[in-house]
């Protein structure tokens, strides 16, 4: 039986220049790839990180520094809140000690008011008194008048006793005429401008008018405005009256309270909060216009 010829090994051919090119080129073109792959990838797991965590992070760091700042500001506003509120306290302290030193000027006021009512009481009952007694001394001069008639009548009629007569009617006339004096002098101390009485009655005026400045600055104090300007208006009224009628040095200080009870109004009507100074002025003018 014959063999079958072997077959001769036949030598393998190098790659041309095409192929180790073509294989360059495929080698170059996966690296590429590769690396176009790995750039995605890289992108693409950076823009997750930044998504899923640098971006909160970022956004969680702005939150807290809003925050902070939101913080601050809070805390300088509770601070010159906290200011102002000591300033009010401050404030509202002072207006209380200025109310109760009004209050106790006040009840000072009006026991002194009081006084003087009783003292005006006491010197009506005088006057009552003075008066009575010009009544009695008037009719007692009558009298005596009377008595005159009556010895001129008998000196007409008794001629051999005219001396005795005539003295008696000189020593009436001349006490008649100390009577008439006397009377003279009660009513002048009675009714004189410038009496006890009419003293009296113009410290009395004084003294209401003090009291209406003190309730112009009470109702000022509690920030009633209305009736703190009725009591200036009716307090300027009574201080011109009393200027009208005084003359010297004391129409001069009434002339100048009449001035700051002006100021005072016009402050009212502009700025009530700056017219205390007024009034504290015109009190200062009406206590130097009362001694």
């Amino acid at each position: 039986m014959a063999m079958p010829p072997r077959e001769m090994a036949v030598p393998s051919r190098p790659p041309s220049f095409l192929g180790r090119l073509a294989r360059a080129l495929v080698k170059l073109i996966a690296l590429g790839a590769t690396i176009v792959l790995g750039v995605v990838v890289g992108i693409a797991f950076f823009w997750w990180l930044s998504t899923t965590v640098l971006w909160p992070l970022q956004e969680h760091a702005r939150a807290i520094a809003a925050l902070d700042r939101s913080q601050a500001r809070l805390a300088d506003e509770l601070a010159r809140r906290d200011a102002r509120l000591a300033e009010l306290e401050a404030a509202l302290a002072e207006s209380n000690a200025r109310l109760e030193r009004t209050a106790e000027e006040w009840g000072r006021l009006q026991t002194r008011l009081a006084n003087v009512e009783e003292e005006l009481a006491a010197a009506r009952e005088e006057v009552d008194r003075l008066r009575a007694r010009v009544v009695a001394l008037d009719r007692q001069a009558t009298r005596r008048r009377e008595d005159v008639r009556r010895l001129q009548a008998d000196l007409a009629a008794v001629s051999e006793r005219l001396g005795a007569v005539q003295a008696l009617v000189e020593a009436q006339a001349v006490e008649l005429n100390a009577m008439s004096s006397d009377i003279a002098d009660l009513q002048l101390a009675t009714l004189a401008p410038d009496g006890r009485v009419a003293r009296l009655e113009r410290t009395a005026r004084l003294l209401w008018v003090q009291a209406n400045v003190l309730n112009a600055r009470r109702e000022l104090e509690h920030r009633n405005f209305g009736l703190a300007e009725e009591y200036l208006l009716n307090t300027r009224e009574a201080v011109v009256l009393l200027a009208a009628e005084a003359a010297g040095p004391e129409r001069e200080a009434l002339v100048t309270v009449v001035g700051s009870l002006d100021d005072a109004l016009r402050l009212l009507r502009e700025d009530p909060f700056a017219a205390t100074g007024a009034l504290d002025a015109a009190w200062r003018a009406l206590n130097a216009a009362a001694r």
